[in-house]
């Protein structure tokens, strides 16, 4: 029994206490509620760079335990030092995590350099149709003019039509 007899359930303290425990249970969901959301989005990032930039599985575990370390330290800081901690921990690895993925991603499309970049997009293009492609180029040469709708058609003709050998004699003829 507490000194000077028992307090009431209402009393400021009893009210600090509960506070202090939901509060507490509350950071504990919020974080583990964080854990579950970070580590799919690292395995999805991860998944996604490593089949864009088809730098093998070496960085695909790189960026799962540099992520987990990260998670690990921010989880328990979280906990020990308190919400505003938390939030302001949070925003840091948000930052520094784009940070580094942006450069990963920048870094690997230098490293590819525009042939890469012009590959996929003349891949997307022949995939879903050459009508798609020449629709694609005439729709922005009717806008810019003529001249470029001209221009634009050469290149077009050029790239999605195969070579054909300009004689007409048959194999059986020659």
């Amino acid at each position: 029994m507490p000194i000077g007899g028992p307090k009431p359930a209402n009393s400021g303290f009893y009210r600090l206490l509960r506070a202090g425990a939901f509060r507490l249970a509350a950071l504990r969901l919020g974080a583990a509620f964080f854990l579950a959301v970070f580590f799919l989005a690292t395995f999805f990032l991860a998944v996604f760079f490593l089949a864009a930039l088809r730098l093998g599985a070496a960085f695909f575990l790189a960026v799962f335990f540099l992520a987990t370390f990260f998670l690990a330290v921010f989880f328990l800081a979280a906990l020990r030092l308190g919400a505003a901690f938390f939030l302001a921990v949070f925003l840091l690895a948000v930052f520094f995590l784009a940070t580094f993925f942006l450069a990963v991603f920048f870094f690997a499309a230098f490293r590819l350099g525009a042939a890469f970049l012009l590959a996929t997009f003349f891949f997307a293009a022949f995939r879903l149709g050459a009508a798609f492609f020449l629709a694609t180029f005439f729709f922005a040469a009717l806008r810019f003019g003529a001249a470029f709708f001209f221009a634009l058609g050469l290149v077009a003709i050029f790239v999605l039509v195969p070579d054909v050998p300009f004689s007409t004699t048959t194999k059986l003829e020659s």
